[in-house]
């Protein structure tokens, strides 16, 4: 039988006891050889003389308190629950705080060492308090403070003593003020502001906080709440402490939305935003973006004010955006210039008329109409633009661009009365007023409106004629010969107007493409020989045939085909007459595409107006187009496509295009869509806005109506 049964278990130390004496056991406390301190000290615990090995420890008790925290093994802790239990010396306790901010001065540690950061203060503050103790520094006061509100509620009363001796030691500057408004703050947020209010009374009576009471409203719900968190952020930002002033205009936002609204601290609020918009820093503007959205999306609170300073700290495309996420009637308008910014920078459709919308409400509007009207007319907006049109227009008159700009727009595509009406009255508005050098716009525009309608012809005609004239018939000439270079798709009724004034046409290829892109396939006669003969009444005439230059005959050459129905052959006639006025002009044709890929959007920027093609090449590529979309050649008409914008982003191509695109999604051809579509968005990016707008718009709707079919494709293929 174990002798030792009767006993009980025996007790096994979890740290093997070390064989050293208490001298030996002291002097590794401070970093001797023989043991580490942690098991030094854990040895020193057992020793019967232990508490006054504590007491003799006490003068040296912030180096030991480091060297056991330094060791890392939770020791310094035990120390400190030591102290307080045996000897609750005020002095080291001190230290030790002290040694605490060296340390750690940004956070509070675990849930231990909270605990004993708060035992630890409680203990000394009788004597601060008699002033036995010399106070502590601010920043131990500020790890202190926040230990104390990671407890929790049950340390309020440490947490005022806290707040005074902060409010007394700091000098109210940006560096050692803000600790004492984060205890107001947090006392504001868990149910205490009366008590908070009490304690802002403290430095506002020693003249220290600077304008921190403001304003706020008697009669809310939550008065004390408000003025706090008010004062706070008003420090904040007097002391330039941005993101601590924009985490305490968070709680300011809550506290309304919660309660109710109130009206300075509303303007406090924007007053902040405000700020940060006017920093420029991406950070301080993302957050006033935050803040302004949560602003509109709550029906607690009133309409945004114009916003305008928060715009202009934002690119065009990124207030266009920030514009469309608000809530509609959530916000004031924007001015009319930001209104017009936004307008420039491809917005959609919808944001578009949103933004017309508001214009119309504006004050003070009529020197950005017509930048407006432009943006409409690019988009065809048609309604809304006629709608601002007419109204502006009872005061002001357009300029000859935007008037271009519009009779374009009105004329484009399938025409209706209404719109021949409007374009019309709009372009007899600008001849009539006292706009200086209206004579090409007057010729581009009557060629953009074709004949005229019944009861106008005289009036408008008559017009028309008297200013292309007016300045003889060479100017005039040269004129005609202008205009059907930059707009070759044009070609066909300036050789019209050339005869109603009996002068010379354009060149002959080029109305002749022209005419093929209207539809006068007849005019291609002359270049065939007599047995082609057969031109239609009324349709252009173009004379005798007269050798052109090698792309005009390679031009026509195609066009022939095409009238035959050989597309493929007159593709790739196009495609040679293409490459080689690319030569000519010093494009790389076959590169193009290549360069978007490997070098980005600037590539095409830098080519984005093409020196001007030959002016034979857009109408013939708006016929081939045309062509193709009646036969339903898709492969052939995605190639002419692809060629002519290699070249020329003219304006009558990219109807056709469009014409085109429109086609092939009746069609249902998804696949031939799926295998062209990608290819073209690089050469997108080398027209001109509005047009690159029109078809990535075409593209778009392409793509949707294909939408169930394509997505049924890529299900089959994955």
């Amino acid at each position: 039988m174990d002798p030792h049964a009767d006993r009980g278990p025996r007790h096994e130390p979890d740290h093997e006891q070390p064989f050293a004496d208490d001298a030996d056991l002291l002097s590794s406390l401070s970093g001797g050889a023989l043991l580490s301190p942690s098991a030094a000290y854990r040895a020193l615990r057992q020793s019967p003389l232990f508490g006054a090995h504590l007491q003799s420890l006490l003068p040296r008790i912030g180096d030991v308190y480091t060297a056991l925290k330094t060791d890392g093994e939770g020791e310094h802790n035990t120390l400190v629950a030591d102290l307080l239990l045996r000897s609750p010396s005020p002095a080291a306790l001190r230290s030790i705080l002290l040694v605490e901010v060296a340390h750690f001065p940004k956070h509070p540690g675990d849930v231990l060492r909270q605990g004993l950061l708060v035992q630890a203060y409680r203990a000394i503050i009788p004597s601060l308090r008699r002033r036995t103790l010399a106070p502590l520094t601010s920043a131990s006061l500020a790890v202190i403070a926040r230990a104390v509100m990671a407890a929790g509620h049950a340390h309020v009363d440490i947490l005022d003593h806290v707040y005074y001796q902060l409010a007394h030691a700091a000098s109210w500057t940006r560096d050692d003020g803000w600790p004492a408004l984060t205890i107001l703050l947090h006392l504001s947020k868990h149910g205490r502001a009366e008590h908070a209010l009490k304690l802002l009374d403290y430095p506002v009576s020693l003249g220290k906080l600077p304008a921190a009471m403001g304003r706020t409203s008697a009669s809310h719900a939550e008065p004390a709440t408000l003025l706090a968190q008010s004062a706070v952020i008003r420090c904040a930002l007097y002391w330039g402490l941005d993101s601590r002033a924009y985490s305490a205009v968070n709680d300011l936002v809550t506290t309304m939305s919660r309660t109710a609204v109130s009206g300075p601290a509303l303007e406090l609020v924007l007053t902040a935003t405000r700020g940060a918009s006017l920093r420029r820093r991406p950070q301080d503007v993302a957050w006033a973006g935050r803040t302004l959205l949560a602003l509109a999306a709550d029906e607690a609170f009133p309409p945004l004010p114009t916003i305008d300073w928060y715009y202009d700290a934002l690119s065009p495309t990124a207030a266009l955006q920030f514009y469309t996420s608000l809530p509609e009637n959530r916000a004031a308008p924007p001015s009319p210039r930001q209104i017009l910014r936004m307008s420039l920078s491809r917005p959609e459709k919808a944001s578009l008329r949103r933004l017309a919308g508001d214009l119309a409400r504006a004050q003070h509007a009529a020197p950005i109409v017509p930048g407006m009207l432009k943006a409409l007319a690019a988009a065809r907006l048609l309604r809304p633009a006629e709608g601002i049109y007419v109204a502006w227009n009872k005061r002001n008159t357009l300029d000859g661009a935007t008037t271009l700009a519009m009779v374009h727009a009105l004329t484009r595509g399938a025409r209706t009365a209404k719109n021949s009406a409007l374009a019309r009255k709009i372009l007899k508005d600008y001849l009539t007023s006292p706009a200086l050098d209206k004579e090409s716009v007057a010729l581009h525009a009557h060629a953009l409106l074709g004949a005229p309608l019944e009861g106008e012809q005289d009036e408008l005609t008559d017009l028309v004629t008297n200013l292309v004239m007016s300045r003889g018939v060479e100017a005039a000439q040269g004129r005609i010969d202008d205009l059907a270079r930059s707009h070759p798709s044009l070609a066909h009724r300036l050789a019209q107007i050339a005869r109603d004034h009996a002068l010379a046409p354009p060149r002959q290829a080029v109305v002749m493409a022209a005419s093929c892109a209207a539809g006068h396939w007849g005019a291609l006669a002359a270049a065939g020989g007599a047995k082609d003969a057969g031109i239609e009444d009324g349709k252009v005439g173009v004379g005798p045939k007269i050798a052109g230059t090698l792309v005009e005959e390679g031009c026509i050459t195609a066009l022939k085909k095409a009238r035959q129905g050989r597309m493929a052959v007159a593709v790739r006639r196009f495609t040679e007459a293409s490459e080689r006025d690319a030569r000519v002009r010093g494009i790389d044709f076959m590169e193009s595409e290549r360069q978007v890929d490997r070098r980005g959007r600037e590539d095409l920027v830098g080519r984005r107006i093409h020196s001007l093609a030959d002016p034979v090449i857009p109408p013939t590529a708006a016929a081939l187009l045309r062509r193709c979309a009646g036969l339903q050649r898709w492969e052939e008409g995605f190639a002419v496509l692809s060629a002519a914008l290699r070249v020329t982003g003219e304006e009558g191509v990219v109807e056709a295009a469009g014409v085109f695109i429109s086609a092939v999604s009746k069609a249902d051809a998804g696949d031939v869509f799926i295998n062209h579509v990608g290819k073209l968005g690089p050469l997108l990016e080398g027209l001109e806005p509005s047009s690159q707008v029109l078809l990535e718009t075409m593209l778009d709707s392409a793509a949707r109506r294909l939408g169930q079919q394509i997505e049924g494709m890529m299900t089959e293929e994955a």
